[in-house]
């Protein structure tokens, strides 16, 4: 039986005799998902009501994508159900199913729930950060060469370090006199950058994750930390650097608490002020209302319980001048009065910022989120992933990440040569080439190893794997080594830190004799596994099995006389009892 269970309805869909594909992610340059091919599926009119399609030339509000539960015979599976089209009561649509289906891959970086970091000053906490290293914190402050930086706009009297650390402190920015007139002299920028660890495993944990595996448990790791390509500014304002609600008095009411909030804020300047809101409320908790008012002019109003919202405040004469007044209705359902609402500083968040400000003075206060690099989680670890060759599996609450190198003869075969074919379907794998790349250098490996002539190689014969994630290479300025920022900086790239180095922050080239450049990357990552890739046959073949015959994607199998690592299977049903399997393996030796 294979049914998708949804959120207040189910298709039973053995009759549709509906295919399924799995795929080895030990293959594959993205995070496969289990799916099925496209289906259909007639339905009755509740079905179609739960849907919202009972009058669908009237219905504007039906959801194409449902996530659920997939039913396949005795198990279940995280799944979601897309809906491509419907006609006469018959749906057609594609189902995506297995661990890999959680939101959490698709969530932007920045809406990930960092801590909000609070210090008296932020120059004294990044001296105290820069003698400590991940996981006992998850971020650092060494310095990184910009020599781009002069050409921003207020930022021409920078000295080209971020994180610029002399004498013993960082370098802090002041006003000087320059032709009789005021000038803001920006020698510096101050910015967190983020340790890789720490940002997959805040990820991880929002989803109730943990990690594990020979990835995670290599402390060489911990060292990596990540170039954003953005810093911290605050300009002087009459406004806080930020705002968090935090306590108030709760009513509980005909099985409700009720908790209302509200803050004051004088604006007594000319100027124009940014205000950027990140709420992330736990869904038991509902936003009844917030509101912000300038004086008795609504600017924004909202009940969601995500927000991210930025809003300009602009103070353009007397009359815009007065308070800024901002109102937080939650309530919350529950029976027993004294499971209330509680502290919310960890759900919400306002910052302040003055837009025509000159001075960078540091914020005292600041979250990764602000620095993260526009990207989902799940790309960012699919980068990873592509980087090391990991295999990166989900079970559960525990996500495993393992070096594909060290694991995938660490595998046990099953036996199938009962099932074997006379004459299967069977591919050559000698003749390719695969050609390792980052944005500064690249090789090509074939099948004994590196090589420098491709002649005789077709362009279809050639896999181009994407590092996607480099180290910054190591310059000097002002007699000074550590990382530089080259103009191929996009994203982000990664740099190693181990502490003080002749008591500056400085990067290092290496951590206990790894580089991590482009030839130690396959050395110790990609040498086996494209050996044996490069030297396989590909085998398909194609027969019925019973139900209850397990095949499962993560296993060898035996048969036509080697051993296999399962690439696809492909399974489409036939009846109650059976299946039909297509299976594509490629040989070990």
């Amino acid at each position: 039986m294979i049914v998708f269970y949804g959120k207040d309805f189910e298709l039973n869909l053995t009759e549709t005799r509906i295919t399924l594909v799995e795929e080895n992610p030990l293959f594959y340059n993205f995070f496969v998902k289990n799916y099925s091919w496209p289906f259909s599926k007639k339905v009755d009119d509740k079905t179609s009501e739960k849907l919202g399609f009972l009058d669908l030339e009237n219905s504007a509000n039906y959801n194409l994508k449902h996530y659920g539960k997939l039913l396949i015979d005795n198990n279940f599976e995280d799944a979601y159900f897309i809906i491509t089209s419907f006609a006469n009561n018959t749906l057609e649509g594609t189902i995506y199913y297995g661990q890999t289906t959680i939101e959490l891959l698709d969530t932007p970086l920045n809406e990930l729930p960092f801590d909000a970091i609070e210090t008296k000053s932020i120059t004294s906490h990044a001296k105290e950060v820069i003698t400590k290293s991940y996981p006992e914190v998850n971020y650092n402050f060494p310095m990184v060469i910009d020599n781009d930086l002069k050409s921003k706009s207020k930022y021409e009297k920078f000295e080209g370090f971020v994180n610029q650390y002399k004498n013993d402190r960082f370098v802090t920015n002041s006003w000087v006199t320059e032709d009789g007139k005021p000038l803001a002299k920006n020698r510096n920028v101050l910015t967190p950058f983020p340790y890789l660890l720490g940002v997959l495993k805040t990820g991880f944990e929002s989803a109730g994750m943990v990690m594990q595996g020979s990835f995670v448990s290599d402390t060489a790791n911990n060292k990596l930390l990540m170039y954003t390509d953005k810093f911290l500014e605050k300009f002087s304002s009459e406004l806080p650097p930020f705002f968090q609600f935090k306590n108030t008095s709760e009513l509980w009411n005909l099985g409700f608490v009720i908790a209302d909030y509200s803050e004051y804020f004088s604006l007594n300047k000319i100027g124009s002020y940014k205000m950027k809101i990140f709420f992330r409320f736990p869904v038991d908790i509902s936003v009844f209302e917030f509101v912000i008012k300038q004086n008795d002019k609504v600017l924004y109003s909202s009940t969601e319980n995500r927000i991210k919202k930025s809003l300009i405040i602009n103070v353009k004469n007397d009359e815009d001048k007065g308070r800024l007044y901002l109102s937080l209705k939650l309530r919350k359902s529950t029976d027993n009065p004294s499971n209330g609402i509680g502290n919310i500083e960890r759900f919400n968040r306002i910052d302040f910022s003055v837009i025509d400000g000159q001075l960078n003075e540091f914020p005292n206060s600041f979250t990764l989120a602000e620095i993260m690099p526009k990207m989902t989680f799940g790309k960012l670890l699919n980068k990873v992933k592509n980087w090391l060759n990991l295999e990166v599996t989900f079970n559960k609450n525990v996500v495993t990440m393992n070096y594909i190198e060290s694991k995938f003869l660490d595998i046990s075969f099953r036996d199938e040569s009962r099932f074997e074919l006379e004459n299967p379907k069977r591919f050559f794998n000698q003749n390719k080439l695969y050609k390792l790349i980052t944005s500064n250098e690249s090789f090509w490996v074939g099948k004994n190893g590196v090589q420098s002539n491709i002649q005789g190689f077709r362009d279809e014969d050639i896999t181009k794997i994407d590092m996607e994630l480099e180290i910054m290479p190591i310059r000097a300025k002002n007699e000074i080594f550590t990382a530089f920022k080259d103009n191929d900086t996009n994203d982000f790239k990664l740099f190693l830190y181990d502490g003080l180095q002749n008591g500056l922050p400085v990067s290092v080239p290496k951590v206990a004799n790894r580089t991590y450049l482009l030839n130690e990357i396959y050395e110790r990552f990609w040498k086996k596994w494209l050996h044996f890739r490069l030297n396989s046959e590909t085998y398909k073949d194609k027969f019925p099995v019973s139900v209850v015959e397990p095949f499962s994607i993560g296993d060898g199998r035996f048969k036509y006389g080697k051993k296999h690592l399962y690439k696809k299977i492909r399974k489409r049903r036939l009846s109650e009892e059976y299946w039909e399997v297509e299976i594509e393996s490629e040989t070990l030796g």
